[in-house]
């Protein structure tokens, strides 16, 4: 193939850029061996002076130099799937034309072979004078079939060019062969990345695999719109970049389809589907067969018509006869049903591309994907059950349904996620005001951390509500935090029914919710965590009975070396005496300096100095035994259905001063006779009013009517 240049003259016509773009336009022309037309851009005054990288300034360019040359997005893509760039050399500097280089073999050095196999030998090869690597395929060009194979392979590549399909940038004759150079793609091949998706946690893998599918899609369908096939799809010929995006490479086995409705079978026996085995045939469906079988693989580490013996009759017999792995529970909701779909034993049944990514799944990824600008994030499902991805979006995703509860900080409502049928509890908070962001913010940092805390140490049941997003509306004045959603309520709300319909919690049950809440709270206590608002509004119930501990506003970290904190946190009702005793302190010198206001005295300077001597503040210290107090006081609240160190029913409101002098100084009040006595020494014992001898979560942990019901858990 003779080496061609192209050469850019002044007068061709002019290509508007892109709206918002710099305009410096001098010249117009064609990228070789392509139709696409693009703009070489100068700054007036400057001749031959090039936008560099994706925009970033402009730098006036020498003979010889390898530069970015930026131009209207629609016209090009560039090496990392940034539309609007284009590589070039400069080869002769002038005022009147600009010429770009068609590469030999000599231009590029070999930094190491790739393969080598008997359709050529391929090659990390760097531009000379650059850092520019690049992947290149020597391939045999000598006979009349192999040039046709070649040329035909080339066409294909080059008409289904896209984000998300291996770029080729230009090709070139070596003795007998001719060479095909592609962009290189440094991070392997999806076969890799399984692997590496394998060692990786739930949440992560399910993120990377999520992208891979909708960049699949989009290069597929590329393909599928222009009327050709892959015939060749597996984890092998799947490529990943720098920045982890999947492209479409080896078009070695595509063909036009257009003018026929099926080709005769080719690629690898595990990725054809049911008809290439059967009948020798092959559609575009079957590249949507096999991409299904690729995205079971990312998910789950395993071909899903695997048999026990990897490429045995056994797995060909479960491919034609459709007979696939249970998949796993994680996967649910339209992701399901896309998968299902895909490994149909019916090629008609199996959707299109286009119809993939017209499902709400796909277009709600490619609409997060348009609106990374916004700086708005959230952490959706996309059909799996548990799993972290944070992307910029908005609240359109959700149907709002009932309240579920209000607070001082905000209200908590049911809602729907759209693609997916996956409910959510979603707390909206006012951020408005400095203070109000820096209590939302804290509260999402923490909740974040916590999760991930607890979730590293691998516990059999995570007995935390899991933070599932957080978003903002438009005018950033409301926050929205997205909660895993606890589908039996709260304990508030399971303690009041049962004083509405006149029962009482078994004594089976009571040791069981007393497990789960020490098994939660010895979780957090464990990693140095407090939580400092337990409640019953706090305590949340999921299917079988199970707890979550939930809202972490006030929850704090214990600084290494210490086991306490000088913040006091906690609603009024639930804190400790250790806590109220402050309270008490705080309102008597309050107390007086009020009355020494009142006080007339000769010297004003006397006046000022003494309040001085008695405004010193009592130091707040609270531990893991002010989480216990509180876990005793819902206990208590569980079994007798009244605060320990109050009635209610009978006594209606309790001034502050007194309630702080019970808890001080009073017992708590006895528990229903009927219950053993092992729970009443229990409570008790979370009830004691020195924090040093109050029972911890481990020790509650070690009861043993707790430790059985944890074990039948």
């Amino acid at each position: 193939m003779p080496i061609q240049k192209t050469v850019i003259k002044a007068g061709d016509p002019k290509i508007q850029p892109a709206p918002g773009k710099k305009v410096f336009v001098h010249y117009v022309g064609k990228l070789h061996g392509t139709d696409q037309v693009f703009d070489s851009s100068r700054k007036r005054g400057k001749p031959f002076s090039f936008t560099l990288g994706a925009g970033e300034g402009v730098a006036q360019m020498n003979k010889g130099e390898t530069c970015l040359l930026v131009c209207p997005p629609e016209l090009a893509y560039g090496d990392r799937g940034v539309p609007g760039a284009i590589h070039i050399t400069v080869i002769e500097m002038s005022s009147q034309d600009l010429q770009i280089v068609q590469h030999t073999w000599d231009d590029y050095e070999i930094i190491k072979r790739l393969s080598r196999g008997a359709f050529g030998r391929t090659y990390l090869m760097k531009l000379k004078g650059t850092e520019i690597k690049r992947v290149v395929k020597k391939i045999p060009y000598l006979d009349e079939d192999e040039k046709r194979n070649v040329d035909y392979a080339i066409e294909i590549q080059r008409i289904t060019e896209s984000p998300y399909t291996v770029r080729l940038f230009e090709t070139f004759q070596h003795d007998l062969d001719i060479c095909l150079v592609f962009e290189y793609c440094s991070g392997g091949n999806l076969r890799n990345m399984i692997v590496g998706l394998m060692k990786m946690s739930m949440d992560e893998r399910i993120q990377k695999s999520q992208k891979v599918v909708y960049q699949i899609l989009i290069g597929l369908n590329q393909l599928h719109l222009r009327g050709i096939m892959h015939r060749d799809l597996q984890p092998d010929n799947i490529l990943i970049d720098e920045n982890g995006n999947a492209k479409l490479s080896d078009f070695g086995l595509s063909l036009n389809i257009t003018n026929r409705s099926y080709v005769h079978a080719n690629g690898i026996r595990n990725y054809l589907p049911p008809e290439a085995h059967e009948q020798n045939l092959m559609t575009q469906a079957s590249d949507i067969w096999a991409l299904g079988v690729i995205i079971v693989e990312m998910i789950t580490g395993e071909h899903p018509f695997q048999s026990r013996t990897w490429g045995d009759n056994e797995t060909i017999q479960n491919i034609k006869s459709g007979k696939y792995k249970p998949l796993p529970d994680y996967i649910q909701g339209e992701l399901k049903w896309m998968i299902i779909s895909m490994i149909s034993t019916d090629p008609v049944k199996r959707p299109s591309a286009q119809i993939l990514l017209d499902s709400d799944l796909m277009r709600l990824l490619a609409q997060i994907v348009n609106n990374e600008s916004e700086n708005i994030i959230i952490i959706i499902t996309f059909g799996f059950k548990k799993f972290k991805l944070i992307f910029s979006f908005n609240f359109l995703i959700f149907e709002l349904k009932e309240r579920l509860g209000k607070g001082g900080f905000g209200v908590v409502l049911l809602a729907i996620e759209k693609s997916t049928q996956m409910h959510a509890a979603i707390k909206e908070m006012n951020y408005y005001t400095q203070e109000e962001k820096q209590m939302v913010d804290l509260e999402v940092a923490m909740m974040n951390k916590i999760y991930g805390i607890v979730r590293q140490s691998n516990p059999s049941f995570i007995h935390i509500v899991q933070p599932l997003g957080f978003f903002t509306n438009q005018r950033k004045d409301k926050a929205y935090i997205v909660l895993e959603y606890c589908s039996k309520g709260d304990l508030r709300k399971y303690i009041k029914e049962m004083q509405e319909s006149g029962k009482e919690i078994s004594e089976k049950k009571a040791f069981e919710i007393v497990g789960q809440i020490a098994s939660s709270l010895y979780q957090l206590h464990s990693n140095g965590i407090l939580h400092s608002d337990l409640k019953p509004e706090n305590v949340l119930l999921v299917e079988g009975f199970k707890v979550k501990l939930a809202d972490f506003g006030l929850a704090r970290q214990l600084q290494v070396g210490r086991d306490y904190i000088t913040a006091q946190g906690g609603t009024f009702l639930y804190q400790g005496p250790e806590l109220l005793r402050i309270k008490k302190k705080e309102q008597e010198q309050q107390q007086v300096a009020i009355s020494k206001t009142k006080v007339k005295v000769k010297s004003k300077a006397k006046i000022k100095s003494k309040p001085k001597q008695q405004e010193v503040q009592p130091k707040i210290i609270q531990t893991s035994a002010a989480d216990i107090w509180a876990f005793g006081v819902m206990i208590f609240e569980l079994l007798s259905q009244r605060h320990p160190f109050f009635d209610s029913a009978s006594e209606g409101d309790v001034p502050a001063e007194e309630f702080i002098r019970r808890v001080v100084n009073l017992p708590p009040a006895e528990i229903p006779e009927h219950y053993p006595q092992k729970l009443k020494d229990l409570i008790k014992q979370m009830l004691e009013k020195d924090p040093l001898k109050r029972i911890r979560a481990e020790q509650i942990l070690c009861i043993p009517e707790v430790a059985a019901t944890l074990a039948k858990k």
